[in-house]
């Protein structure tokens, strides 16, 4: 990762080497940066690294924070001061944790699951969707799923949103009212909007 001057086009700082593909983000501020890389892709003990760099030297600040499971979903609250991070730990099983941008800390675990992954995080890192199956239903019956779950409350806000095929990926809208889901299925690809009021 390497910081550059975007009116100078001169380089900042040294860069921060990760071993594979990186996500990152800068807060709503610009101090601070989030590089996330998964380590150990392929292998049972697959696990995510997050490192904050200094937005304006492009320098590592406070530890490395490690998460067993890969990198589904991130993003910093509207706020700036807070990392939302979202993680897949196999088997349909996933993990909502948050880290301070400031602070240096333990990762928080804010939601747990044991048959849905995060997939997405609202604008101002309230809400999170989920895809996953009902676990009360056979394996040859299972529709894919998205619900909406609060984050400080750690319950879910929608009603399962139900699908007859796999689900691909769901997003929210702006201003966090919508939400829109799609589906693929061999050559067939649909998408659907929910209203959170109402659906």
């Amino acid at each position: 990762v390497q910081l550059w001057n975007a009116e100078s086009g001169e380089k900042i700082g040294e860069p921060f080497n990760c071993t594979s593909s990186i996500t990152a983000s800068f807060n709503s501020d610009g101090d601070r940066i989030a590089v996330m890389w998964d380590v150990n892709v392929g292998d049972p003990k697959v696990s995510s690294r997050c490192q904050m760099l200094d937005g304006v030297t492009g320098q590592p600040i406070d530890d490395l924070t490690e998460h067993a499971g890969t990198l589904r979903s991130s993003s910093f609250a509207k706020n700036g001061n807070r990392l939302l991070l979202g993680y897949d730990l196999g088997n349909g099983a996933g993990e909502v944790c948050a880290r301070e941008a400031s602070a240096s800390g333990p990762l928080q675990t804010l939601l747990s699951f044991k048959d849905a992954v995060p997939e997405a995080f609202d604008a101002t890192g309230v809400m999170v969707i989920t895809l996953g199956q009902e676990s009360q239903r056979s394996d040859e019956e299972k529709p894919r799923i998205a619900r909406v779950w609060n984050l400080r409350t750690g319950k879910p806000i929608t009603k399962p949103f139900k699908h007859d095929q796999d689900l691909a990926g769901a997003v929210f809208s702006p201003d966090g009212d919508h939400i829109a889901t799609y589906s693929t299925y061999s050559t067939k690809e649909q998408a659907f909007i929910w209203n959170l009021g109402t659906d």
